[in-house]
């Protein structure tokens, strides 16, 4: 079991004084002395404000960026989120928050719907080849599912009078925005980099190793394991390390590395074999891996209770048959069902990693138990 982080210290000091601040003139009132004020995370300049109203107002309009906070004259800067009162705050900035992201998926559904409703139309009433463009029409719906996935849950929790557990999602979009940079997010991308600065050493010629890569020979079969990590050219490669990163980010909140990388490559692997064994020739590069980490990103995340992880596997899995018979309509089946199919492998691993470290989380609780 991964160890649990206490999200309410992964800042080092809980006050500060305000000479231990960056004093920037045009974060500062005239004549006025420093009595109400915050900084930003990562930022050690202290913004000045002129009242306790005032700083109240940029605290609920900020309240995800705040650091230390000072609300009086006699008061030092404390750490944000650790008063009832910054608690309050942060409600009425969650609530805010929450009401402008509403609208926003409202709006992603209505604008990113319409122009995937096009896009059939196109497609259909010009008989355009759709090779080539089922990842942007993936892109789009995945969008547009997310966005209505993300409604039906907010919906549920008002009819139900769910109280969300704000502070509970603030420290935990502060301890992933502090963690951003840490090394183990840079790892999946790194490894991507050393495979191509291989291939570049090696003079890799990919047009060659996938001739070579028949059907059902041995080369093929162990080519599976490592065609992950073979990227065509440069562009594809930062693209590629760019996404890698992103997701790293988000998953390494959950789940430690080794299981990141886990998932990636048993996802690509399955995927890359799923398409060998629908036609003669190779699947190489890392979308593969990618699909299956954004499956274990979509239903692994612990914080959902069993009911969320339910509807929210149902309406992929009506997403997944309706993509599915899209490719099949276009006779493009083969050329993008393998990401389907890791998305899948991600998703189930999603489900299955949480429950083996709970158990190994309940086993070795036990042992200590009796230890003791």
């Amino acid at each position: 079991m991964a160890k649990a982080v206490d999200l309410n210290t992964t800042h080092q000091g809980i006050s500060k004084r305000l000479e231990d601040f960056e004093l920037f003139g045009p974060n500062l009132l005239a004549d006025v002395p420093f009595e109400f004020g915050f900084s930003f995370s990562g930022n050690n300049r202290a913004i000045q404000k002129s009242d306790i109203e005032a700083l109240k107002q940029s605290l609920v309009e900020n309240y995800n960026l705040i650091e230390y906070v000072k609300e009086g004259p006699n008061c030092d800067f404390v750490l944000f989120g650790t008063t009832d009162a910054h608690k309050e705050i942060i409600r009425q900035g969650y609530d805010n928050t929450d009401k402008e992201k509403l609208k926003s998926k409202k709006r992603t559904i209505l604008i990113v719907g319409s122009i995937g409703v096009l896009f059939i139309i196109m497609i259909l009433a010009n008989g355009n080849d759709f090779e080539g463009t089922f990842l942007l029409f993936f892109q789009i719906s995945t969008l547009i599912i997310s966005s209505v996935i993300y409604i039906i849950l907010h919906n549920r929790d008002l009819k139900k009078d769910k109280q969300t557990d704000v502070l509970a999602n603030y420290h935990l979009g502060k301890y992933l925005t502090t963690n951003l940079f840490r090394p183990e997010v840079f790892v999946l991308p790194l490894l991507l980099l050393i495979g191509y600065l291989c291939q570049y050493i090696t003079s890799f010629n990919i047009a060659e190793w996938a001739l070579q890569c028949s059907y059902g020979n041995e080369l093929q079969l162990r080519s599976t394991f490592t065609a992950s990590f073979v990227q065509s050219n440069e562009i594809n490669l930062i693209i590629t390390m760019l996404v890698a990163t992103l997701i790293s980010a988000y998953i390494l909140k959950i789940i430690k590395l080794q299981y990141l990388l886990i998932v990636f490559i048993i996802s690509a692997t399955i995927g890359n074999l799923a398409y060998n064994f629908l036609g003669t020739d190779l699947m190489f590069g890392a979308v593969a891996g990618i699909a299956g980490l954004l499956g274990y990103l979509f239903l692994g995340q612990l914080r959902f209770e069993k009911k969320r992880k339910f509807i929210i596997s149902i309406i992929w899995i009506i997403a997944s048959i309706f993509w599915l018979a899209i490719l099949l309509y276009f006779e493009q089946w083969r050329e993008y069902s393998q990401y389907l199919i890791s998305f899948w492998c991600g998703a189930i691993l999603g489900l299955i990693i949480p429950i083996i470290n709970i158990k190994r989380f309940e086993l070795s609780k036990s042992k200590d138990d009796d230890t003791n």
